[in-house]
Order: structure tokens, then sequence, then C-alpha cells
């Protein structure tokens, strides 16, 4: 279970650029697992470190990018998680998705309004309204 998120370090950039559409991928990776103290629940927890990066290319030139650093605090079998961890650099199963799913939604959601700032395309794509013409 993910007690939650911290970001310790957010860089954004954006570089010269012209018309045309934007490619937007995405690179994330659980860099390393420590122990952490958790006082007020008084139990070692999983912290997860990671890395998450956005970068916009422009007809295969580099234009731009978000990039995250900050750890996930997870709660489950530390055993297992550091064991797995040690054994292969991989996290147990379905520790992988939910922390991934977790680190993606907090970048991204933070990653919509700093792109706005740079006037860089939103990494995740927004809704588009339409009115419907009335039929007669």
């Amino acid at each position: 279970m993910i007690l939650g998120i911290s970001l310790d370090k957010i860089s954004v950039e954006r570089k010269d650029y012209g018309k045309g559409e934007f490619k937007v991928s995405y690179a994330s990776e659980i860099e390393d697992i420590k122990e952490a103290d958790i006082a007020a629940m008084n139990e070692k927890v999983g912290e997860l470190l990671f890395s998450f990066d956005v970068t916009y290319t422009q007809a295969e030139k580099d234009v731009g990018s978000l990039k995250f650093k900050g750890s996930v605090l997870w709660k489950g079998d530390l055993k297992e998680l550091k064991e797995k961890w040690a054994a292969n650099k991989k996290l147990p199963e379905g520790v992988g998705l939910t922390v991934l799913n977790g680190i993606y939604r907090k970048c991204l959601i933070l990653g919509a309004g700093l792109s706005e700032q740079l006037g860089l395309p939103s990494p995740i794509p927004m809704p588009r309204v339409s009115l419907k013409k009335n039929e007669k």
C-alpha cells in the first residue's frame, strides 16, 4: 500500500521549436530501495527512490523535458520487497504496477500545469468539448 509520494527535485526545460506535431514520451525508473522509519506508525516501511521523465520531441529534435525525482513510501512485506530488489532490481508482483501508477499519476498531474507554463503540450491528453448541432 502506498503511504505517500514525495518529490525532491523537479527540472523543466523548453527549447526552441517550430510548427508541427509533438511526440511526448515517458520514462520511469525505480533507482533504489531503502528502509524508512515512520515514527507515527512505529514500524519500518520501504522507501522507493524514483525518477520520472517526460520528453518532448518534434521532428526527432529534443524540444523540452519535465524531470522529477522523488520517493514512494510503501507499507507491505518489506522483507520480500528487499529480497526481490537485491536479487534482480525488480519489485514483487503486484507492487510494481501499484507504485508505477502512483508515480505516473503524481508526476503527470503536476506536469500538466508545468507544461502549460512552458508553452508545451500537456503530457496527458486533455478532453475536448464540442457542441452538438441540433437536428431539425
